[in-house]
């Protein structure tokens, strides 16, 4: 009884002195989807790395040599920007609702227009041309985020502003975005 008791106390000790950084997941598998006018024209796998520190949540895109193709971090107490290669700033969010759990999605604007949608459980969601060209990309984490994308793609109330009307003249060409 006394050994369980120093055991405890000891493990208590150990977790108490722990701070908040740390990773929550190291090379997950996500797939990211490229599209033109809600033609699917290419996807492709990467990895995720997102951890904590100090007051921040990192996430890192990669492909799979570790070669780093994005990434960006965000104040855990503060949702009105976004920090990567340049600053994205909130401009709306929402609550979207799958399988009885609530999501908060925010979107936010970088200045060169391009709209990101983020979810703090999986990072990036959706980055969209705010243009008559209808591109976008879809970065999905499993069959939830999968649904919180569909129901962002299927909006009508403004949220989602990708022009998805028309395809353009020339469907042939593909233009991929660079995250």
């Amino acid at each position: 009884m006394k050994k369980n008791f120093i055991f405890l106390f000891l493990i208590t000790i150990l977790i108490s002195s722990c701070n908040s950084d740390g990773i929550i997941c190291k090379n997950k598998n996500v797939i990211i989807r490229y599209y033109n006018h809600l033609e699917l024209k290419h996807s492709d796998t990467i990895q995720l790395d997102r951890y904590y520190k100090n007051d921040r949540i990192h996430y890192i895109y990669k492909i799979k040599n570790d070669t780093s193709i994005y990434s960006f971090s965000k104040n855990l107490t503060n949702d009105s920007t976004i920090k990567s290669y340049i600053d994205f700033k909130l401009t709306l969010n929402k609550t979207i609702i799958i399988e009885g759990i609530k999501y908060k999605v925010s979107r936010y604007q970088s200045i060169d227009k391009r709209d990101y949608f983020y979810n703090e459980q999986y990072g990036l969601l959706i980055i969209s041309e705010n243009d008559e060209q209808g591109y976008f990309l879809t970065i999905s984490y499993d069959s939830i985020s999968k649904s919180i994308i569909q129901s962002i793609v299927n909006d009508t109330t403004g949220f989602f502003t990708c022009d998805l009307s028309l395809p353009p003249k020339n469907s042939d060409s593909v233009i991929f975005l660079e995250i």
